[in-house]
C-alpha cells in the first residue's frame, strides 16, 4: 500500500510540473512570432530591446527666422505746409565781411593805380576784365576772360617779339617773322575763328560789326590791328625791331573798320 501511494504521489507531481512548462512555452511563443514578424529581435528578460532605426528619420531643425526691422517710411509734408516754407538763413560769422576788409570799389581803385591809371580815369569792370601787361611784353590773362580770349593772348604771346617781314606768317602758321596781319590771324586761329590766314583787307570784313567787350579789331587794305582785354596787339608802335607787340597805349583809330570775334 505504501508503495502504490508513492506511485500515485509521483504519477501526480510530473503531471503538474509537466503543466506549468507548457503553459509557459505557449504565453511567450506568441510575443516571440509576433517580434520576429516586425523585424525586431526577441528580446530576453533584464535585455534593453533594440531600437528600429529604419523607422525612425532625421528630421532637421527649422532655422529661426531673422527679425527684420522695419523700414521707416519719411514723412513728405502736404504742398502749402508750414514744413515746405523757406526758413530764413541765419547770419552767421563767415558770411559777414571781416571787419576792416576792402571793399570793391578800394580794390579797383588800388588795381587802377597799379596799372597805371589816374583818378576816375577806369571803371571797377574795366580794370577787373583788363589784362596785365608783364615787364618782358608778355600778357597775362584776366581771370575773368572766356577760354577763348585767353588762347588768343596765349597766341599773341608766342608771336610777340619775333620781327616784322611784310607777308609773314602768310601761308604757313609757324613762321620767323609776321606781319601785322599774319600776326592778327595766328592769334584768332588759335581761338578757333579762322581755319586759314587774312590779310588785313579780308579782317574788315571778319565776324561782327562794331567793337567787342573782350576783342576788338581794327583793319583797312594797309593795316590790321587788335585790342584784347583793354591791351593793343599791334606790328607798329613797337620799341626796337624786337619789341613787344602788345602795347598799353592806344592809337588813333581812324579809317579803320572796326570788327569783333562774335561772342567776344
Amino acid at each position: 500500500m505504501r508503495l502504490l501511494a508513492r506511485l500515485v504521489l509521483a504519477a501526480a507531481c510530473s503531471a503538474v510540473l509537466g503543466c506549468g512548462a507548457g503553459s509557459h512555452q505557449s504565453a511567450t511563443a506568441p510575443k516571440r512570432a509576433a517580434a520576429t514578424q516586425r523585424g525586431q529581435a526577441p528580446t530576453q528578460r533584464g535585455q534593453a530591446p533594440l531600437r528600429d532605426t529604419a523607422s525612425k528619420r532625421s528630421v532637421p531643425a527649422k532655422p529661426k527666422r531673422k527679425a527684420h526691422k522695419r523700414k521707416r517710411i519719411p514723412h513728405v509734408p502736404a504742398p502749402g505746409s508750414r514744413a515746405l516754407r523757406p526758413h530764413k538763413k541765419a547770419t552767421t560769422a563767415t558770411s559777414r565781411i571781416a571787419p576792416g576788409a576792402p571793399s570793391d570799389a578800394e580794390v579797383a581803385r588800388e588795381l587802377a593805380k597799379a596799372m597805371g591809371y589816374k583818378s576816375g580815369q577806369a571803371s571797377a569792370k574795366t580794370v577787373i576784365d583788363r589784362g596785365i601787361l608783364q615787364p618782358d611784353g608778355l600778357v597775362s590773362a584776366p581771370p575773368s576772360a572766356p577760354y577763348a580770349v585767353q588762347a588768343i593772348i596765349t597766341a599773341g604771346n608766342e608771336v610777340s617779339h619775333l620781327p616784322y617781314v611784310y607777308g609773314g606768317g602768310h601761308g604757313t602758321w609757324i613762321d620767323s617773322a609776321y606781319d601785322c596781319s599774319g600776326s592778327v590771324s595766328f592769334a584768332l586761329a588759335n581761338a578757333g575763328f579762322l581755319t586759314t590766314q587774312e590779310d588785313s583787307s579780308e579782317l574788315a570784313k571778319f565776324g561782327e560789326p562794331g567793337p567787342g567787350r573782350w576783342v576788338t579789331i581794327y583793319a583797312n587794305a594797309q593795316h590790321a590791328y587788335m585790342v584784347v582785354a583793354g591791351i593793343r596787339f599791334d606790328t607798329s608802335g613797337r620799341d626796337g625791331p624786337r619789341g613787344s607787340r602788345w602795347q598799353a597805349a592806344m592809337r588813333s583809330n581812324a579809317g579803320f573798320a572796326v570788327r569783333h570775334p562774335a561772342g567776344l
